[in-house]
């Protein structure tokens, strides 16, 4: 009798979550602005652009992290490039692919994290994280944008980490999210010097000056306000800019989050199939 009690529970499960999957093939309900062909994208209250969009359709068109990647090893070839120059190429690249907003993972069929995203939207889960997802996109936001810059200068044999800002503001910023300056970039290290880099905000400085990074991390105001001009700081104070995830993928929880979250909506109905088969065999013996 028992065995019979948790066949017929698991059975249930097994149904339950086989239902979920075929609903949530059918049913996802975003607000996702359209861009091209792209359907799972949407436009975001983030820090946007200082001087306007350095936008390239051709490379907003790249729909690939391996064609990137090809591009830059054929530019690198062609012209030489070395050092910090390999670096600065990849982030104008960057800024020539995305435009300003956040591309998004598709939901079809992961019942499981569009109940996460219900649940706790502003974690913001279903944006996507993984290189590969966020380079068939021509929109990121400052995140996303870190990570895809991070990977490719890892291929590159460089070693880098995040940069994050969190500092309060005197007033708001038309297009900001909320009364502060909350960002992500990313520094890169070459040869003995760590180099700046915000593919996202494409401010106006001189890459290939070390100078700049070292200012960023003390918080000088002086030094933010000529890269952000357009933000007015009400007061910098230690660890509102900070560095983080040295050599480290930076979003490797919220990617794992999504990755299991799909294996259990896609095959979490099998499991307990074959469950409550095992449960079926025993209650006939």
């Amino acid at each position: 009798m028992k065995y019979k009690k948790l066949f017929i529970l698991s059975a249930f499960f097994s149904v339950l979550l086989f239902l979920l999957s075929i609903w949530s093939f059918f049913y996802s309900e975003t607000n996702d602005q359209s861009l091209g062909d792209n359907k799972n994208i949407k436009v975001v209250n983030y820090a946007g652009p200082l001087f306007g969009e350095i936008y390239d359709p051709l490379v907003g068109s790249i729909k690939s992290l391996q064609e990137l990647k090809s591009i830059i090893y054929q530019v690198i070839e062609e012209n030489k490039l070395s050092g910090i120059e390999i670096p600065i190429y990849i982030d104008d690249l960057l800024r020539k692919k995305f435009l300003h907003g956040s591309s998004s993972i598709s939901l079809s069929g992961n019942w499981l994290l569009q109940f996460i995203d219900k649940t706790f939207p502003a974690k913001e889960i279903t944006f996507s994280l993984s290189p590969n997802d966020i380079a068939k996109s021509n929109r990121a936001i400052c995140s996303q944008q870190a990570v895809l810059f991070q990977e490719l200068v890892k291929e590159f044999g460089f070693e880098y980490e995040s940069v994050g800002f969190d500092i309060p503001l005197l007033e708001p910023v038309r297009g900001d999210a909320d009364n502060e300056f909350n960002h992500y970039a990313s520094a890169v290290k070459v040869e003995n010097d760590w180099y700046y880099f915000d593919s996202n905000l494409e401010p106006e400085y001189d890459r290939r000056s070390s100078d700049i990074y070292t200012e960023i991390l003390a918080g000088e105001s002086a030094r933010l306000s000529k890269l952000y001009p357009k933000y007015k700081w009400a007061e910098i104070k230690e660890g509102m800019v900070y560095n983080s995830n040295r050599n480290v993928f930076p979003a490797k929880n919220g990617l794992l989050i999504q990755q299991i979250s799909k294996i259990i909506s896609y095959y979490g109905w099998l499991v307990f199939l074959v469950i409550s088969y095992l449960f079926y065999r025993l209650s006939k013996k």
